[in-house]
Order: structure tokens, then sequence, then C-alpha cells
């Protein structure tokens, strides 16, 4: 097919705990609170009942409970269920019939007789269903198969066609469709439907339609509906950066908390809210561009979050100052390029937010190893640099991250999130040289955390299914009025 990729795939790898994420908490599933319930009836494109969809519905939220105990309690009697719940036990039985008829809980076996017959033992059933999940980024995209707890049970990887235009996108998503569905037909089990997570600014008023081509002569591409049409299932579509908040806060470094902030650094800066267990969107679903907060420019200019802390103005930075480490910056050093550099060639550290005196032993006139006069052309190169103690490129991080925890800090002044999650590829990248000065920033000694993500490069294609799984289940995290 013209234009078309060869795919990478990768089979049968689970999710990334959260254990490599920082001061993360918790079991490795979500618990009972952020249990959800089926659709009902559960066949592939049904839309639940009105009142199963109402968030007072008590059936619900009753059935949720109990499903939420079985993902986590291992194998549990019906006796268990009414206890931990509070349910009488002719609910607890009626809903635990009813989930085994979904496929989605099974009896195995019975548990020890306290002196009458021995009590039927249920366990939860993830790979009854499977649902697929579709990153669109600007570099990558990435589809994942999963079970309903986002276990990867196949994963294709290829280099983006979104900035190729609607007909290369729509092929490339429609293709890889094909393939993860084929492989959940080897499987013999039912796909309940598609997430999909785009790097593009969407709007409710829209559609949610895409608009990330440069022509203004091409027509926004109505995604979510043209998979739904074809594949005859249940689509969901959001942005990149509100997948991935979703994704963390149902299956990694954020679940269990009920109010998160997510920042995604790559290409620019992104943002996402969790807050009472619910994905805040805003009046017109574009909430969450935090690349485009107004922060200072190194001669008191104000210029853009992006410019700072996006992957080519941390480049252009490090570059200064490296230059100025090596003793070649040349005309011009000292000065901001627009894009947020800071003077880093500024004995008196008076180049704006983040900078630091000569005198400090981090600055580019510190020992280390310094590399050429043309500087990095790439984040890889700047923070391989960092790593081998260039203080250039650390003094850059630094800067950069100060920066970057002053605006998460104001934005935690806002919302009041009790856990922010760092995550993306700059976060990866740059470690904690990035990440320690943004989380004294943010943290200033406090209660609040600072975490990193833990679902790593299929972030964004577990969000998209954790997107699905929001709207094809009821969640008592949504629900509550705790």
């Amino acid at each position: 097919m013209p234009g078309a990729r060869e795919p990478t795939e990768v089979r049968g790898s689970a999710v990334p705990d959260a254990q490599g994420a920082t001061e993360v908490q918790g079991p490795a599933v979500p618990d009972a609170r952020e249990a959800t319930e089926v659709r009902d009836p559960a066949v592939p494109g049904a839309r639940e009942s009105t009142e199963a969809r109402r968030p007072d519905s008590v059936r619900a939220h009753n059935t949720a409970l109990v499903l939420g105990l079985l993902r986590t309690g291992g194998l549990v009697s019906r006796a268990d269920l009414a206890r931990e719940t509070g349910l009488s036990l002719p609910t607890v039985m009626d809903i635990v019939e009813r989930l085994c008829a979904q496929g989605l809980v099974r009896q195995a076996g019975s548990g020890t007789p306290a002196g009458g017959r021995p009590p039927r033992l249920y366990e939860f059933t993830p790979g009854s269903r499977m649902a697929l999940g579709i990153s669109i980024g600007t570099a990558t995209t990435t589809a994942l198969l999963t079970d309903l707890n986002a276990t990867v049970l196949h994963e294709v990887r290829e280099p983006s066609r979104l900035r190729e235009g609607p007909e290369a996108c729509v092929e490339q998503v429609t293709r890889l469709l094909d393939v993860l569905l084929a492989r959940g037909a080897e499987r013999q089990g039912t796909v309940i439907g598609i997430g999909l997570a785009v790097a593009a600014h969407l709007r409710d008023s829209e559609g949610r339609r895409l608009r990330p081509w440069d022509d203004p002569g091409l027509a926004p591409l109505d995604l979510r509906a043209l998979v739904a049409e074809r594949y005859g299932v249940p689509v969901d579509l959001d942005n990149y950066a509100k997948a991935v908040a979703v994704g963390e806060h149902r299956f990694g470094a954020a679940r269990g908390h009920r109010h998160v902030l997510c920042v995604v650094l790559q290409d620019g800066v992104g943002a996402a809210l969790i807050t009472g267990g619910a994905l805040h969107r805003g009046w017109d679903g574009a909430a969450g561009r935090f690349g485009a907060t107004l922060v200072p420019g190194p001669d008191g200019e104000r210029t853009t979050l992006d410019a700072v802390a996006g992957a080519a103005g941390i480049v252009a930075r490090a570059a200064r100052a490296m230059r100025a480490a090596s003793g070649a910056a040349g005309p011009g050093v000292g000065s901001s390029n627009g894009a947020g550099t800071s003077n880093t060639a500024d004995p008196a550290g008076t180049s704006g937010a983040g900078s630091m005196s000569s005198s400090d032993p981090m600055s580019p006139s510190g020992a280390g190893p310094v590399r050429s006069a043309a500087g990095p052309s790439s984040l890889a190169e700047v923070c391989a640099a960092a790593e081998e103690g260039n203080p250039g490129a650390v003094l850059a991080l630094r800067e950069v991250g100060e920066l970057l925890g002053d605006a998460v800090h104001n934005a935690c002044m806002l919302a009041d999130p009790e856990v922010v999650v760092l995550t993306g590829p700059t976060v990866v990248a740059a470690g904690d040289h990035l990440v320690g000065p943004t989380t004294r920033a943010v943290t200033g000694g406090g209660r609040r955390r600072v975490v990193t993500g833990a679902l790593g490069e299929r972030a964004g294609a577990i969000g998209a299914v954790a997107l699905l799984l929001r709207n094809s289940f009821i969640d008592p995290l949504r629900v509550s009025t705790g």
C-alpha cells in the first residue's frame, strides 16, 4: 500500500507496573473504588440503558463495587463480597450471576466450609473481553490489543503518518486496527471497542475533529465517526495528554488518587487534570493546553512554556550554555533567541527565572566534559551530555526544570491536586536533571507528591484503552459524592 511503513510487532508483554514510579503506592490494579460496570447487555456496540448510565444508578454502583473487589481480591466467595461491600447477600448473588452470564466472572472452585456446604469461590476474568488502543503521535503511532486490565496482548509500532494528511492518517489507523482485530480473532475474544489518542488540539464543539495539518484547504477529519462506522463498535477519541492522564490514573502512577495533575513533556508541553476521579475537559473540551502558559523569558519578556520546556527550546538553551562552557560562545550568546533560552553567560545571574551566577558549581564556568562548539542538535545529545557531567547541559536542564516547576506550582495552587505526574519522552530522557528541580519547586516541603509516569512508551495507547473503558464501564470514583 503506498506510503505504508513496515510495522514493528511486539507480542504478549504486560503493562509496566508502578514500581518504576517515584513514591507510588497501592496494588498493581485499581482497587474497588476504581472498579467499573460493564455495559448491559455485554455485546460489542450495545448501549447501556439510560438508567445504567445515570451517575445515581444504584444498580450500576453496586455492580461496580462487586466487580472491583473481584478484580483485586483473587478468589472470593459471595459471602465475602457481601461483607466487604455492605450489600445484602441476595443482591450480591444476583450481581455475581449476571457477571458470570456476561463472562466477566467465573466460578473457580470451592472454599473451606464453616460448618455447612463449602462456599463457591469466584474470580474476575479480564481476558473475557479485549480492547483496542491507538496512540497517534507526531513521530510514532502505537497500536495495542489489551485485556480489561490493560495487559498488552499484541502491539504494533511504526512511524506516524499524522502529518502526511487525512488520507494517510486514516490509512494507517484502519490498517493497524485490522491487524489487531485479526489477532483478537485468533484469541476468540470479544472486542468491546476502540480508544484513540491523537497529538492534536480538539474541541467538543467541533466534534473533536482533527486539524493537525498545515494546509487550510483540508477539511477537519472526524476520525472517531469514521472508525465507529467502519468497525461497528464504540469508539472514544481524545488528545494525547488527556489520554495519558486517564491511563496513569487507572493503571499507572496515579491510581488510587482522586485529584491528579498530569504534565506531559515531548515536542511541547501538555497537561490534563483529574478532579474527583473524573477527567476535567473544560467548557469546550480544550482544557490542558499547558504549553500556552506565559512564563518569563531571559530578558524579562513573556514567552510560552512550550518555547521553554519543549524539546526545541531545551536544545537551544543547552547549545548556548554548552558553547559558553567550552569558551566558544561567539556573538549573540547571552541573549534570548525567542525560544525562552537563558542568558547563561550573564555572570550576575540576571537573565531571568532559573538562571544561576558564575559562582555556582554547576555554572558553565565549572569543570566537566564539554561538547564541540557546534553544540547539541537533539534532546538526546543534551541529556547524554548532562549524564557525562557537562556543566552547560546540566545547567540548561536545571533551569528548564525550575521554570517548569514554577508553572506547575501555579497550576497546583489553582487546582489543588494531591499528586502531580510528570511523564513523556523528555522526562524519561532528562531524568533527575529536570525532574529534581521541578519537584522541589512544586512540593516546597509540603504534602503534595510528584511522581514520574509508570506507563512508559505505551502511555498514550494504554491511555486510549483507558478512555474507552471509562465510557464502557461506570466508575464509582465518578459517581461518588465523597
